[in-house]
């Protein structure tokens, strides 16, 4: 029966060479739609679908667009948790602004709970995404894997890696720790499994974002509060380096 990913991600939890090839499937699709020069625009766990534990797509192409097409209305929509910084604070969807989203979705395959689960989706959440904050690492991941992952989620979108990349990385890790296809061997989500406990104010769901102007605001006025020097601050540094001199 085919579900989202949402709903199967402690499955890929408790048998975690799953994640290698179900990564790889998404990234050959999402390399599929870069190659026709388009972005996805709203790539998040619940719009990738499951049948199995082998076989997932990529669906609800609602938002899919040509790559740097400005957004419509300037109006912003998306599942807050799965945007770049750069896209929330208004700037056109790339195909980095996907592989920030493929992030994202790596996170979750290991951690067994939708990223950000616990806070409130809203314009602080926004700023914190935007200032570089993001889910906490879970201990035991693989390093290159963390690594990668970093890399997907990195504030600058140039220093993300390309889906076709990705595809390459994940062809290989999928050979060398495939999945478990027999059964009875593999392990079942244990009855005492703690409950995921939202947030109320969390929302999984694509929604319009009208935080960018307000994000802008707000970083640039910390840009500059942290370039101010006082008159005394430059007179005492003058000072300083004269009496090294």
């Amino acid at each position: 029966m085919e579900s989202s990913l949402r709903s199967n991600l402690l499955i890929s939890k408790y048998n975690p060479n799953d994640k290698f090839n179900n990564l790889l499937l998404i990234s050959a699709q999402l390399e599929a739609i870069h190659k026709l020069n388009l972005v996805h625009g709203d790539l998040h766990n619940g719009n990738i679908l499951c049948n199995g534990f082998n076989s997932v797509n990529i669906s609800d192409l609602g938002l899919c667009r040509p790559v740097n097409q400005p957004h419509i209305n300037n109006n912003i929509y998306g599942v807050l948790p799965y945007m770049a910084p750069e896209v929330l604070r208004g700037k056109p969807y790339t195909k980095a602004a996907d592989i920030y989203s493929f992030g994202m979705i790596m996170w979750e395959m290991t951690s067994g709970i939708p990223v950000f689960h616990n806070v409130p989706h809203d314009l602080n959440l926004s700023l914190n995404i935007c200032r570089g904050i993001r889910p906490e690492i879970i201990e035991g991941m693989m390093p290159e894997y963390v690594e990668l992952m970093k890399r997907c989620w990195d504030n600058d979108p140039e220093k993300r890696p390309t889906a076709e990349e990705l595809e390459q990385i994940f062809f290989e890790w999928d050979r060398k720790y495939p999945t478990e296809e027999n059964k009875e061997k593999r392990i079942s989500i244990p009855e005492n499994e703690p409950e995921i406990t939202y947030h109320p104010k969390t929302y999984y769901k694509s929604r319009k974002i009208d935080y960018s102007a307000k994000i802008n605001e707000i970083l640039q006025s910390e840009t500059l509060a942290d370039c101010i020097i006082t008159e005394e601050e430059a007179a005492a540094q003058e000072f300083s380096d004269y009496e090294e001199n």
